[in-house]
């Protein structure tokens, strides 16, 4: 007995069409066990990412206590209403003054992003214009509106005249974490401040114990928030474009110097 069903012969070890078809089969490859080193060098890794995240979380946590120790200041120890002129306030312009500066370097360093960076950093300074727009209408009346309007038009028709360019820097800040980052610190600053600071709101929930200073109070510090979230979004994605863009010429100048 060959072991084969009667009337079937015993393959020939040596037929081509066998020796095929093993040669077709996918080859199993041993699974040796991995080495201490391998497994310590993991480890390392494993710590080091576990160690970066809580320095984010660190950080990250002390920018939104931010606002929290300025309002305190506004109202605790300097006694004012939390309004135009106020820690929390001159705080904001600042971080927005940054914002617009870093745009406008990227714009100065890098052509690619040059119309996207224009047109970002025309938009933080729209922003920084309607902060100051007490202090611009004790100058003229209306001046904030036509500083706008002058600026906005400015930065729209640079970035429009080459559109693509534009598109393209915009997509890059889009698809990266920085990109995340910024639209959320705009939908704080755009939508949930305004809507947490609409007066009917908290009349409603404090009736006779409303006061315009509690009002003040919670939307200058989200829109603070917003603009701490804003600015590090902007901070990190400024530095990574000029990083890359500087690796990327680097080489480019060693590939030159080899083929030279």
């Amino acid at each position: 007995m060959n072991g084969f069903p009667h009337g079937q012969s015993v393959p020939d070890a040596n037929d081509p069409g066998l020796l095929a078809d093993r040669a077709a089969a996918p080859v199993r490859k041993r699974r040796h066990p991995r080495p201490a080193a391998a497994i310590q060098i993991d480890v390392v890794r494993a710590r080091r990412a576990v160690l970066a995240a809580a320095a984010r979380l660190l950080v990250l946590s002390c920018l939104i206590s931010a606002p929290i120790l300025l309002l305190w200041l506004d109202v605790q120890w300097l006694g004012n209403a939390v309004g135009e002129f106020s820690v929390t306030e001159f705080t904001q312009l600042t971080l927005v003054a940054v914002t617009m500066l870093l745009f406008f370097h990227l714009a100065w360093r890098s052509r690619e992003d040059r119309r996207f960076a224009v047109l970002a950093a025309g938009f933080f300074a729209c922003m920084l214009i309607r902060e100051i727009d007490a202090v611009l209408d004790l100058l003229l009346d209306g001046l904030w509106q036509g500083l706008v309007t002058l600026v906005s038009v400015t930065s729209l028709t640079y970035s429009l005249f080459d559109w693509r360019a534009t598109l393209r820097g915009m997509a890059r800040l889009a698809v990266s974490r920085a990109g995340v980052m910024m639209i959320v610190g705009l939908a704080i600053l755009l939508a949930y401040s305004r809507l947490l600071g609409m007066g009917w709101l908290w009349q409603g929930l404090l009736e006779a114990g409303y006061l315009r200073l509690f009002k003040n109070a919670i939307e200058e510090s989200t829109e603070l928030l917003g603009y701490i979230i804003i600015l590090t979004a902007s901070l990190s994605h400024v530095t990574g474009r000029l990083r890359y863009l500087g690796r990327r010429g680097r080489v480019q100048r060693q590939d030159a110097g080899l083929s030279a």
